[in-house]
């Protein structure tokens, strides 16, 4: 958009690998709830079978979780940092998600627990069909609520196992969502997709050239 600065992310990443982000959403705000009309983008939006929402303002979140129900289309959220806003700022966008992503530590702050029977407690309450998903970095990830009796665990990568570790872990997150997506959209199994964005997320590690062999002694 004219006069108006990519988005950026500023990224620190600890002694153990995680990564704390820090974003500058510039353009990104510039998205409102008006400009999802454009006929363009209404046909985009109509088309697709998968909709994932990540970065825009919260009201343009909620304005295109609620079009991408509208015509069919399976709708995945990660807010991020919006998750830090609470239930309430978020309840309304919540209303039309299939697939809630958000890690551990952003669970914790949206909910105060990222236990999964409590996290699948909480939402199914208020929005009876929505499903959770936890990340949990070297630990691997978490489904539940609607259709789960159980929450379902599925294993990291065992990069140990393999030689290596983990020098630091950006692009994990996205990496997992493009694949547990790609997945949905093949109708595939939801223990497979998940496999599938656990997968992913450590080939993205080594994509981006953040693994190293571990030395032998």
């Amino acid at each position: 958009m004219d006069g108006e600065e990519s988005g950026q992310a500023y990224i620190t990443i600890g002694c153990s690998g995680e990564n704390e982000i820090h974003t500058f959403f510039g353009a990104n705000l510039c998205l409102t709830r008006q400009s999802l009309l454009d006929s363009d983008r209404i046909s985009i939006i109509k088309e697709a079978e998968v909709a994932v929402i990540m970065d825009p303002p919260l009201e343009t979140a909620e304005s295109l979780a609620e079009l991408s129900s509208k015509y069919g289309s399976v709708v995945i959220w990660d807010p991020g940092v919006y998750a830090d806003l609470g239930f309430e700022a978020l309840s309304s966008t919540l209303e039309h998600v299939d697939y809630f992503i958000l890690n551990e530590l952003e669970f914790e702050n949206f909910l105060g627990t990222s236990d999964p029977s409590e996290v699948s407690k909480i939402l199914i309450t208020d929005f009876t069909d929505i499903k959770s998903i936890i990340k949990r970095g070297s630990q691997g990830c978490i489904i539940c609520g609607s259709g789960f009796d159980e929450p379902l665990s599925v294993a990291a990568v065992p990069l140990e196992k393999l030689n290596m570790r983990v020098v630091n872990s950006v692009g994990c997150g996205d990496a997992f969502i493009g694949a547990f997506l790609a997945s949905i959209d093949q109708s595939l199994p939801l223990e497979t997709a998940m496999k599938n964005g656990a997968l992913i997320s450590s080939q993205a590690l080594e994509n981006f050239g953040v693994l190293h062999l571990i030395e032998e002694n």
